[in-house]
């Protein structure tokens, strides 16, 4: 997924400063130059700066706020291991354990009800996870016995091609390896031509 323009712009911004002082001292300029003091604007513009800058600040002190109690808890749960089929297309590369990060920061008495909520909802989460990758080791396993259904097939139709070549005219030959591909009739009689 591409970046937001506000990310591209932070980027570039974060280039521009890595070059030394004198883009710090063009940026602080400009953004002087474009400063319009409070006693110029309506009251109306006043107000929705007002609260843009303290929209902007009560953001920043949330964000400190996260970063500072931001725990990170494992919900006790490895990575399932591949229990169906011994086949080495179902064993993972590697094993991974399952991290759940739950924000438990409140300590008030209502936060137990909020804190419980959160738990059971990253269980459900977990459940429903477990039931996917079990749905998903079936399909798995049905894929791999068609392919090898396939590939049984198709050892069959070698072998007897090989065993009746010599008695097969090239008319017939033609005939087997045209029904073999499963082809319209329409392409069928292109095929014989060439």
């Amino acid at each position: 997924m591409g970046k937001s323009r506000a990310e591209i712009q932070k980027a570039y911004r974060e280039r521009q400063k890595l070059k030394g002082p004198a883009f710090l001292y063009k940026e602080r300029a400009r953004q002087r130059q474009n400063y319009v003091p409070a006693s110029h604007l309506s009251k109306k513009k006043k107000e929705a700066r007002n609260n843009q800058a303290k929209l902007r600040n009560r953001l920043s002190r949330l964000r400190k706020k996260t970063r500072e109690n931001d725990v990170e808890e494992t919900s006790g749960y490895g990575s399932m291991s591949m229990e169906t089929g011994d086949d080495e297309r179902n064993q993972p590369t590697e094993q991974r354990a399952l991290i759940v990060k739950l924000l438990l920061t409140k300590k008030d008495a209502g936060a137990k009800k909020i804190n419980a909520r959160a738990l059971s909802r990253a269980h459900r989460e977990i459940k429903s996870l477990k039931s996917e990758v079990i749905q998903l080791r079936k399909k798995i396993k049905i894929k791999n016995r068609n392919i090898d259904r396939i590939n049984n097939k198709t050892e069959s139709y070698a072998s007897i091609s090989q065993l009746n070549s010599h008695e097969l005219t090239p008319m017939k030959k033609t005939e087997a390896d045209v029904s073999r591909l499963n082809l319209t009739p329409r392409s069928r009689t292109l095929v014989r031509r060439k």
